[in-house]
This record gives C-alpha cells, sequence and structure tokens, in this order.
C-alpha cells in the first residue's frame, strides 16, 4: 500500500476508534443514570428496563473501538511519526470509569456512591497505571514514534553523542557530562554503560 494510501486509511481507522470511544462513554452515562444496571428480554419480570438502544450502542461502540484499533496499528505500522495505540487502554478503562464517579458524585435516591465512586477510581487507576511507563523520555519515544531510519539506540554511543577528548585532565567532566544526558533521557541505559566504558577505556594511560 502506498504512503499516502496508509496515511488514508490510518486516519480514518483514528477517527473509527475515537468515535467508537465516545459512544461506549456516553452508552455508560447513559447506563448510569438510570441506576447502573438494567436488563432486556428474558422470561423474568425486569425490574429496570435499559435506555432505548444503549445495549446496541455500548456493544458497537467496543466492536468498533477493537476493529478501528486493529485497522489503525495495520496501516501505521511501517510508517514513521506517531503512534498512538498505546494509549487505547489508558483511553477504554477512563471511558468506563469517568460515568462510575460522576454518578458516584451524585447517586439517583436510594442509591449508595461508595460502590460506584471505588469502582471509579479503580477504572481510572488501572487505566492510568500503564501511562505511569511514559513519564520517561526514552520510553514515550519507544512506544509513542517511529522514525523513518534506524532507532538512536542503533548508533554507537560516540557517533550519537559527541565526546570530548577522553584524557585523564577531562574524565571527570566527560563522565559528568554523560550522567547528565542519561538523567536527561537523552541516553539509554545501554548508551550510558557503553559510552561510559569507553570514556574510562580510552582515559587509562
Amino acid at each position: 500500500m502506498a504512503s499516502k494510501g496508509r496515511i488514508t486509511v490510518m486516519l480514518m481507522a483514528l477517527c473509527l476508534t475515537a468515535a467508537s470511544f465516545t459512544l461506549v462513554f456516553h452508552s455508560m452515562n447513559a447506563l448510569m443514570a438510570v441506576g447502573g444496571y438494567c436488563a432486556e428480554g428474558g422470561a423474568y419480570v425486569i425490574r429496570q428496563h435499559c435506555p432505548s438502544g444503549t445495549v446496541w450502542t455500548l456493544a458497537g461502540g467496543m466492536l468498533g473501538a477493537i476493529i478501528g484499533l486493529r485497522i489503525y496499528v495495520t496501516a501505521n505500522s511501517e510508517l514513521p511519526g506517531p503512534h498512538l495505540e498505546a494509549l487505547a487502554w489508558p483511553a477504554l478503562f477512563l471511558c468506563l470509569g469517568v460515568p462510575f464517579l460522576l454518578f458516584g458524585r451524585d447517586p439517583a435516591p436510594g442509591e449508595t456512591s461508595t460502590l460506584w465512586i471505588v469502582l471509579g477510581i479503580t477504572m481510572v487507576i488501572v487505566g492510568l497505571a500503564p501511562a505511569l511507563l511514559l513519564l520517561r523520555p526514552d520510553r514515550r519515544r519507544r512506544f509513542l514514534w517511529a522514525d523513518a531510519g534506524p532507532p538512536p539506540s542503533a548508533a554507537t554511543p560516540s557517533a550519537a553523542i559527541p565526546l570530548p577528548p577522553p584524557t585523564s585532565d577531562d574524565l571527570a567532566a566527560s563522565l559528568l557530562r554523560l550522567t547528565a544526558l542519561h538523567d536527561g533521557g537523552s541516553l539509554t541505559d545501554e548508551e550510558f554503560a557503553a559510552a561510559k566504558r569507553q570514556v574510562l577505556g580510552e582515559a587509562t594511560p
């Protein structure tokens, strides 16, 4: 598939995924508006019927998100630039958890808020916990971005980061500079270790 075609399919799939998550969110809000539970069909007397169409919109939103995400990953697999599929997990659980929190803040008459707030907080934590992995710049680059050329980790440390002449006089300065680059996320653990070995090795008389 040509790059322009892939980009078009990728954008359409991204729109489908976003629309599906929005549908899930609104379906959950409609469900919470009738107390958080409902039923349809069967031989039993139904105490609380589901809002019109909610069952189909919730199921359709879930299915649409899965299909859209799958198409997005396939179309975007060979393209440089942002790869947003890692954000699908937080998006799904926020769509499910936020309505619980909103309902717990203002529950229906006769309903207790504690259970819904606990469920909402749990959903939000499950959704946001993996996002903590993206706090480090090198992990964000690894999970959310694809470069057109080889990744920076494939280059040798000496080519990627110019080092000062490795003599005994400036050995401390070189190590301090490497430490600062590593702490700032510009160097991965492997690149930092390799560069440090190189500096120490070449600076040894």
